[in-house]
């Protein structure tokens, strides 16, 4: 038997807390806590004979072997991803076990001679889901019992709604169940619908003013809140569907052109940066890239209902199935490590794909020490654009990239041709001034993303959030705090 400390510590995910949200109950997406963090919490958790009292809480199945436990009749409602063991360890704790007697269950259950619970402990401590340890309060919040009925019943509203989708689309054809979906709108409560439509409709406003007629401003309101629903229906196939009719759907609803632009540029050995704005579910392309038989390295974060699992192409099994799939190296987060292999991709002629329109945290330093020059020294992470008439927040992450070899970057757009089909168009070669500074090349940048947006402005998912990214001309460019907008990649 493998030894139970790594099978409960290496599933073992924080989720940031945060406020309630009427339209769902949960509030906040998974983030993995570093063992750094882990480790700094009261010694008392440490201690055999330490008996915890937890908050309520309420179970999510992820898959056979993960599960969310989410805390319940607090204020704010905050979670922790873990194993099936985890949990196991978890309902114990609740019982009124001391941390002694559960390893010694476990340890028995499972035959293992060391079981270490202080990863699962650190987690249940950050997410506030440990109330009190023996006599000593960890957490002021206090459950009411009202609020753990509501959030409960609302919990299992939520579960319902996932039984029921993923029921039509498996049982009915795709194109069925995605008509009914679309109607039903399982993740848009009329609140939410409504909401978004108002902020879609300021900042649209502020875009095209008297330019437009207000009977079309709303047009491209209502169709871009539309298309905000298809996306997350995608979102709903990708987990509801096996990893084979993940990319057997890609394969049969996904058409391509632009391909000699990118074989071209591969020719050359030099490296390519792809490069995608966020229109439509263009997390997808990453899907169709490598069914396509293409190899590349990126970053961002993709919704999926397992938190171990990204998409389809980490499944070498499948791989082997489908055949004619490329390599795929895939980071949740844009960082020191996510960087350099692309980076490094890039030197060796390979392929990056990127999201200019992103806002990430800048790496660190070391990304400009490790290849021996000083060009990513620059402060601050972000720079002013003129976009739509107005300044915004462009980061410098991609024109830092862009700068670090002779790649061509090839523009990318994923549009949908209907519910839920697609076109992906590869463009040819945008060529940006490589001796500019980031700061300049951003704004290239968020110039052709201007063009792309009148083009196509309902496609574009960024409009109901767009005033958080826009900078008043008197601010100072790239020190205000920005918050991090919609799509996840």
């Amino acid at each position: 038997m493998a030894d139970q400390s790594a099978l409960i510590g290496s599933a073992t995910a924080v989720v940031n807390s945060s406020p309630q949200d009427r339209s769902s109950p949960i509030a906040a997406g998974p983030s993995q806590a570093s063992p750094a963090k882990a480790e700094a919490i009261p010694a008392i958790l440490l201690e055999d004979s330490t008996i915890l009292e937890l908050f309520p809480f309420v179970v999510r199945s992820i898959n056979d072997a993960e599960c969310n436990i989410v805390r319940v009749g607090a204020p704010v409602l905050t979670a922790i991803s873990t194993s099936s063991i985890g949990l196991e360890a978890v309902r114990l704790l609740q019982s009124g076990q001391s941390i002694g007697a559960v390893k010694a269950a476990l340890g028995k259950e499972h035959e293992s001679s060391t079981t270490d619970l202080s990863p699962l402990i650190a987690a249940l401590h950050k997410a506030r889901i440990i109330r009190r340890a023996a006599d000593v309060v960890l957490c002021n919040e206090s459950p009411s019992a009202w609020r753990v009925f509501t959030q409960k019943c609302a919990w299992a509203g939520f579960s319902l709604r996932r039984t029921v989708v993923g029921a039509l689309l498996k049982y009915l054809p795709l194109r069925m169940s995605y008509a009914i979906l679309f109607h039903v709108r399982p993740r848009w409560s009329k609140a939410k619908r409504l909401g978004a439509l108002q902020l879609s409709r300021q900042n649209l406003q502020g875009v095209f003013g008297s330019s437009m007629l207000p009977s079309q401003i709303d047009k491209i309101a209502e169709d871009f809140i539309s298309e905000q629903i298809r996306r997350d229906l995608d979102i709903e196939i990708l987990n509801a569907f096996s990893d084979l009719k993940v990319a057997q759907w890609i394969r049969r609803s996904c058409t391509i052109s632009g391909l000699h632009y990118l074989d071209e540029a591969l020719a050359r050995k030099q490296g390519v940066l792809l490069s995608s704005f966020h229109f439509s579910s263009s997390h997808l392309i990453i899907l169709v890239l490598w069914l396509h038989g293409y190899s590349f390295t990126g970053a961002g974060g993709i919704t999926r209902a397992a938190n171990t699992r990204v998409l389809p192409f980490d499944n070498p099994a499948l791989e082997a199935e489908l055949g004619g799939c490329g390599k795929v190296k895939w980071f949740s987060h844009f960082n020191f490590d996510s960087v350099l292999a692309m980076c490094k991709a890039l030197e060796s002629g390979g392929m990056a794909l990127v999201y200019p329109d992103s806002i990430w945290a800048r790496p660190a330093k070391q990304v400009a020490k490790y290849f021996g020059h000083g060009a990513a020294q620059y402060r601050p992470a972000r720079t002013a654009v003129p976009f739509l008439g107005q300044k915004a927040e462009a980061n410098k992450g991609v024109p830092w990239i862009y700068k670090q070899s002779q790649a061509a970057f090839i523009p990318l757009k994923l549009i949908r041709t209907s519910n839920s089909r697609f076109h992906l168009s590869i463009g040819p070669e945008l060529k940006l001034d490589r001796q500019a500074s980031v700061e300049a090349i951003a704004a290239e940048l968020y110039q052709v993303l201007e063009q792309e947006v009148r083009t196509d402005p309902a496609a574009w998912s960024y409009w109901r959030i767009l005033h958080q990214f826009l900078i008043s001309d008197d601010s100072r460019s790239g020190e205000s705090p920005v918050k991090e907008p919609g799509p996840e990649i």
